[in-house]
């Protein structure tokens, strides 16, 4: 058995004494508050949390990278089955235009419906073309002209909206029947008016 001095007996007594005190002392501080004390306690723990997470909200916020401008639905998918519709003109896979088309005159009512007021003007336009091209999928030379008006009214539509145009380019080929401009997704020349036989034919134009 572990025998204790006096003074070391004492030493524990002491800080027994003084751990209970400062228990005592905590409880009568917390507990002996007014209750508008604590009430201003209460509040000022209340707002600065609040604060705290307004500050860890703002930061994150800042750290969420902004999204560029998007198309809406509609119009994002009328100009991307236009971009088939010319890929297959220039690579002469003739056999899909019928579908392509239909489906082109179909995305372009549809987009024209829920259209802003500047674009609705261009899709129906190109709806119409999309229309008319169908009654010539079958003669390679009229389907040409035909794209080039469905073209016309794509071009119209980028030129109005400039967010539209963003990733696309414009080219233009001196031969073609009709209208001579296109839209395009690379950058790299592929000529839908003269197809395999001159898929190179034309140059960059200006929006």
């Amino acid at each position: 058995m572990t025998k204790f001095t006096g003074s070391v007996f004492m030493g524990v007594v002491l800080v027994g004494a003084t751990l209970a005190g400062c228990k005592e002392k905590t409880e009568v501080s917390t507990q002996g508050a007014s209750p508008a004390v604590a009430s201003d306690a209460a509040a000022s723990t209340q707002a600065a949390s609040t604060q705290a997470a307004s500050t860890q909200a703002a930061e994150a916020s800042q750290r969420v990278p902004v999204a560029a401008p998007t198309p809406a639905p509609g119009v994002a998918g009328m100009l991307d089955t236009y971009e088939r519709l010319r890929a297959a003109l220039a690579q002469d896979e003739l056999a899909e235009l019928g579908a392509i088309v239909s489906t082109l005159q179909q995305t372009a009512s549809s987009a024209a419906e829920t259209g802003s007021a500047a674009a609705v003007e261009h899709l129906r336009a190109a709806a119409s073309a999309a229309e008319a091209m169908a009654s010539s999928v079958d003669d390679p030379s009229a389907a040409r002209k035909a794209f080039g008006e469905v073209s016309r009214a794509v071009v119209a539509l980028l030129t109005a909206d400039p967010e539209l145009a963003r990733g696309k380019y414009l080219f233009e080929c001196p031969m073609a029947t009709g209208y001579k401009k296109w839209v395009q997704t690379s950058e790299e020349i592929s000529n839908p008016y003269m197809g395999k036989a001159m898929p190179a034919c034309g140059a960059a134009a200006e929006w």
